[in-house]
């Protein structure tokens, strides 16, 4: 099965082994998610993947590592194989040997976060002047990897407490990404100072 353009999601996984469940990226046959709890990646699994493959995907929701997500950067294709004992993804490339990828799933690892829950919405948040949000630059830099969006991306805001959300204005990039703010409270009284 033909891939499409992997996006780098393993760039918001977390790192950290304490919480295991965020080192993985999570696909079930509507929305392929990954996080480590400062960024969110969204993305339709559609639009990472073709119908073939999505349809062999279980009723369940398969994880893969975010070690092994980077693998499947410049694949040709993915095949998943699931049997009774094991599940792998078999990926291909053009010009490299083929890889086997174990699958996981949190009945093996853990309950993967509520992701729909962080996300903004215009019916459950007010927007705000953007002088009441902070934003951690770094934190963008990842969403703006993950989302290849070298034009530039959008951002919308809601509260001061709510995930921002990041799309890219490059059209052909389908997915994307939240970033949760930065409390300003007490830092804008320091920054007043300087003005």
């Amino acid at each position: 099965m033909q891939t499409k353009k992997v996006p780098q999601l393993e760039l918001s996984c977390s790192k950290d082994e304490l919480r295991p469940i965020m080192n993985y990226v999570k696909i079930d046959k509507d929305f392929t998610v990954s996080t480590d709890a400062h960024v969110m990646s969204v993305f339709k699994t559609v639009d990472v993947f073709e119908d073939e493959f999505i349809e062999s995907l279980p009723e369940y929701a398969i994880l893969i590592h975010r070690e092994d997500w980077a693998k499947l950067k410049n694949c040709s294709n993915v095949d998943l194989k699931i049997s009774k004992t094991s599940k792998v993804l078999e990926v291909s490339y053009p010009k490299k040997r083929d890889v086997l990828i174990k699958v996981e799933t949190e009945k093996e690892v853990a309950n993967y976060p509520l992701w729909q829950n962080v996300i903004p919405t215009d019916d459950n948040s007010v927007r705000v002047p953007l002088n009441d949000i902070g934003v951690n630059a770094n934190l963008l830099a990842v969403a703006q990897k993950i989302l290849d969006s070298s034009v530039g991306m959008k951002l919308e805001f809601f509260t001061p407490k709510k995930a921002i959300i990041c799309k890219s204005l490059n059209t052909t990039v389908k997915g994307y990404c939240i970033v949760m703010p930065v409390n300003i409270d007490n830092m804008s009284e320091k920054i007043n100072t300087f003005i």
